[in-house]
């Protein structure tokens, strides 16, 4: 019996939801022998310790930014690592790779190898962020950074012509390397671009012909000979992702082709490829490699990466690589706000399109940057340092724009304006010295699950029930002896002084409700108080995340949704599998299924278990006292946010 279960059938909801859990693994077929390369194949989707730089083994030159596996001290553990190489420069490259729950191929993305092809790299920005069920992904969406913010194809030539030991001495070649040794890391490549025109095998006219790059993969061979005697067909790979493709694309002038170089060829025309990526992968790598152009004809930049993302998806699925939550989402880059330090002081906010006035001379320092994009966010003071002066220091001598692009795209941008009146009143712009005992607040700084975010005065952040917090120090234009009170939370606890700063507030469990501002939510308020007087304040709401349903089928049934305390019945001999599931709010991942009771197992998630009830250790697992009631719970962050049952007793088997 089913209390309240919805039978989805073919809602195109539940299409959408299953859709990573329907990737088949389809491999790579082989035939033909037109190509062979120099070294072997790697012997399985392993990424390399993170500290490998490129040739020279030169750790220096990265950093580990964030590193957010389920289990941090095991290499292979899933979840995602971001590394950033050449820091602090023009040049910085931002690198992550990205774990799935089960092993499986690995496959690198590039894009921004071009600076001026957007469809390649927003595309490739979309997947950093992205959550596998199986297999691996390292992500490179910006290449060529200094290129991107200059939209040009490349600042010191072309970094696609500098792969295979091509050494001119340029700042690219170092990029190379590292590409070089991600690639190595691999079992597949995609190098997304944006092409001229629209490529046909036939002549069509001046913008649709074969000398053209748009709406087409590219491969540099019909295929190769691995050195283990395997042969890969590229052709028949590439024309069955394109096949998927265009089965998507309503346009047919839009549909995709598949462009075969014959780079290998000693007549060939495009020789020029073997300096490529892709060309590099084929042939020292022996990995298959392909490039996707879309069209810089199709005007709408939007419409050229959700092509693109149509066909990593498909290659996704060429190669049994499973998402969790596939996404496609663009906004328009907008900044918030800047924080700006003076002459080493407290750092202050200033909103976008605000100004700020300074003494001439002061120091500036920008110290953090807000807009609604993490990544491809740069700031350059005008007519000093490079493109990007983030952390840089600057001697204020004029009015200076400062300004903030998302890639090539301005995003907004503030004015110091040099105030001869400030003159001596260091570190304390657009006002007079203040006595140490008045103080005011920019903004709270908290972290949210090890991630900072700012808080101004009278905002609320919202925040999921399990989720970590710690109060730093605010941003401030001055000082004083104040505190910052967390209500609801003890940090000292042999002694309550109302300082809250530095403790680790679990939100699950560290809060008295009680004062809560609200009986109908949790609702706390944090305080700057000075002296017992309130002088800003700020709110958390936390939410409680709730389970809407879990997808289980039946054996050979249709795709059921269970919401919260739901039972299904089957039949003892009958099995079942818990397809996915979905939360209220949906941002609430990572979620876990935890099927234990039924199998036994306890992995950390059991989706895509197929579950039947066969043994004595099945048996032995069902609830105390409910003989053959067995529980799936879903769990975030180890806490319960639900549960359904299903009972193995049923004659027969069957749903009511």
């Amino acid at each position: 019996m089913i209390r309240r279960a919805l039978i989805l059938g073919s809602l195109l909801a539940v299409v959408a939801v299953l859709f990573s859990a329907i990737l088949t693994i389809s491999g790579i077929t082989t035939s033909g022998s037109d190509a062979t390369f120099g070294s072997t194949i790697p012997g399985g989707p392993v990424l390399a310790p993170l500290t490998t730089m490129g040739g020279d083994g030169d750790s220096s030159r990265s950093l580990i930014v964030s590193s957010e596996r389920i289990d941090p001290d095991a290499e292979d553990s899933p979840g995602r690592t971001h590394e950033v190489f050449f820091p602090n420069t023009d040049h910085e490259l931002h690198v992550y790779h990205i774990r799935g729950r089960e092993p499986g191929s690995t496959m690198l993305i590039i894009g921004g190898i071009h600076g001026d092809e957007p469809g390649g790299y927003l595309a490739a920005d979309l997947y950093a962020d992205l959550s596998l069920r199986r297999g691996n992904l390292i992500v490179v969406a910006r290449a060529n950074i200094q290129s991107i913010h200059h939209n040009t194809r490349g600042a010191s030539g072309d970094l696609n012509r500098r792969f295979g030991g091509y050494d001119d001495g340029q700042i690219d070649q170092e990029i190379a390397v590292v590409l070089e040794d991600l690639i190595s890391e691999s079992d597949v490549l995609l190098n997304l671009h944006d092409g001229s025109g629209f490529y046909s095998p036939e002549n069509e006219g001046s913008r649709r012909n074969p000398r053209l790059w748009g709406q087409s993969v590219i491969i540099d061979a019909d295929g190769f000979t691995m050195p283990e005697g395997q042969r890969c067909d590229l052709l028949s790979t590439a024309e069955s992702a394109v096949a998927r493709v265009n089965g998507l694309i309503i346009d047919s002038d839009h549909h995709f082709k598949v462009k075969n170089t014959l780079t290998f060829d000693e007549n060939s025309t495009h020789r020029e490829q073997r300096g490529s990526a892709t060309f590099y992968a084929v042939s020292e790598v022996g990995i298959p490699g392909f490039g996707v152009e879309t069209s810089q004809d199709i005007d709408r930049e939007s419409l050229r990466v959700e092509y693109q993302v149509l066909v990593i998806n498909a290659f996704l699925d060429e190669f049994g690589i499973v998402p969790d939550h596939p996404r496609f989402a663009l906004e328009t880059p907008a900044l918030r706000y800047i924080a700006i330090s003076i002459d080493g002081g407290p750092s202050m906010i200033i909103e976008n399109g605000g100004s700020l006035n300074v003494a001439p001379g002061s120091s500036v320092e920008i110290t953090h940057i807000e807009a609604n994009y993490e990544r491809g966010i740069t700031v350059d003071f005008e007519g000093k340092g490079g493109f990007n002066d983030l952390g840089r220091t600057f001697r204020l001598e004029g009015d200076t724009r400062v300004r903030v692009n998302k890639d090539k795209y301005p995003c907004g941008s503030v004015l110091l304006v040099a105030d001869a009146s400030l003159a001596g009143v260091r570190g304390s712009p657009n006002v007079a010295p203040k006595e140490t005992s008045r103080v005011s607040i920019e903004a709270f700084r908290i972290a949210l699950n090890g991630r900072w975010t700012w808080l101004r005065p009278e905002e609320t952040l919202r925040v999921l029930w399990g989720d970590e917090l710690i109060l730093d120090d605010p941003i401030a234009p001055a000082t004083g002896s104040y505190k910052i009170n967390f209500r609801g939370f003890v940090g000292n606890q042999n002694n309550n002084d109302g300082e809250d700063r530095g403790y680790t507030i679990f939100t699950a469990h560290d809060l008295l409700q009680r004062f809560s501002l609200s009986p109908e939510t949790e609702r706390y308020e944090i305080r700057a108080e000075l002296g017992g007087t309130i002088f800003a304040r700020s709110f958390v709401e936390i939410v409680v995340p709730r389970l809407e349903y879990v997808l289980i089928q039946p054996e050979d049934g249709p795709i059921l949704a269970l919401t919260e305390g739901d039972t299904i019945d089957i039949g003892p001999t009958s099995s079942l599998k818990v397809i996915d599931v979905v939360t209220i709010p949906r941002d609430s991942d990572p979620v876990t299924v935890d099927l234990r009771r039924l199998t036994g197992s306890g992995g950390t998630d059991d989706r895509g278990e197929t579950i039947q009830l066969g043994s004595e250790l099945l048996k032995d697992h069902d609830l105390p006292g409910h003989d053959g009631l067995y529980e799936i719970t879903v769990r975030r962050k180890g806490l319960q946010i639900g549960r359904v049952m299903v009972r193995f007793d049923a004659p027969g088997g069957g749903q009511q």
